[in-house]
């Protein structure tokens, strides 16, 4: 069952009732959803909103589900040069294990360019010091002390 903000669902479905003009006793008559379940619910007191009751009152208020529940589409997408990607079927503990593996890949590639630095500066001082009289392969050995198998800089 998907998690709702309550108080952002119970705003709203007191702003669509008063809207529309009807008690929460007509509403439970035209969509089979109980008066009690729609009465906590205008007060933010339903904890277990099915999803079945969620797309019955966007029916019934002609509504999209995501207005309904309080976020819009546009909300829910990750947009970035171009790409979107819909993160709407997500919960809010997946978004931000989502949002936490992007920061996890921001410091990444932060280290690699690092690394990277590191090596081209490195590979700088050897023509540097080759310039000085050095063997090609003395500083090529000093050079791999740095790098690990693929080429990137070892710990």
């Amino acid at each position: 069952m998907p998690s709702y903000n309550h108080n952002q669902l119970a705003a709203v479905f007191n702003k669509l009732r008063s809207k529309k003009g009807v008690t929460i006793g007509q509403i439970s008559s035209k969509t089979g959803i109980s008066y009690e379940i729609l009465s906590r619910l205008e007060k933010g007191k339903e904890q277990l909103i099915a999803q079945s009751t969620v797309i019955l009152l966007a029916q019934y208020f002609s509504v999209p589900i995501e207005e309904l529940v309080g976020f819009s589409p546009v909300e829910r997408y990750l947009v970035s040069d171009g790409r979107k990607i819909d993160l709407s079927d997500y919960s809010e503990s997946e978004l931000a294990e989502i949002e936490n593996f992007m920061i996890f890949l921001r410091w990444r590639r932060s280290e690699e360019k690092k690394e990277k630095e590191f090596v081209d500066e490195k590979r700088s001082q050897i023509k540097m010091q080759n310039q000085n009289g050095k063997s090609i392969e003395e500083l090529a050995a000093r050079l791999d002390r740095y790098l690990g198998p693929n080429g990137i800089f070892r710990r």
